[in-house]
């Protein structure tokens, strides 16, 4: 990775991983998400969220990436992986953290 970071998140999507957010080696929150590329051996950095967090969820559906809350943010974010983008798409109500999200295949977006 570039960026030292510990308590992040990170999501398998279009056969990379993406490590996002998350806290720096002074324990600051991060904004920054890279991707780790495994058939070239590579880490770019992508766009970074709208709001640093640590301890949140993490999800995928299609070439999207959704974040949701964490430490220092109640918002969801999506990521959407053709146009490197990341956009606000709702709210928890209250902060949530040191959660899990988990895709559930009965539903289509």
């Amino acid at each position: 990775m570039n960026t030292e970071r510990f308590r992040h998140e990170a999501a398998a999507m279009k056969n990379k991983i993406f490590v996002l957010s998350g806290l720096d080696g002074r324990k600051n929150a991060l904004k920054s998400a890279e991707v780790f590329d495994p058939v070239a051996n590579t880490w770019n950095f992508i766009a970074s969220v709208n709001h640093p967090r640590r301890d949140f969820g993490v999800g995928v559906i299609q070439d999207m990436l959704f974040v949701f809350g964490g430490g220092g943010a109640n918002s969801i974010e999506c990521y959407d992986s053709n146009s490197d983008e990341w956009s606000i798409v709702g709210s928890l109500g209250m902060r949530w953290n040191t959660f899990r999200c988990v895709l559930c295949p009965l539903f289509q977006i």
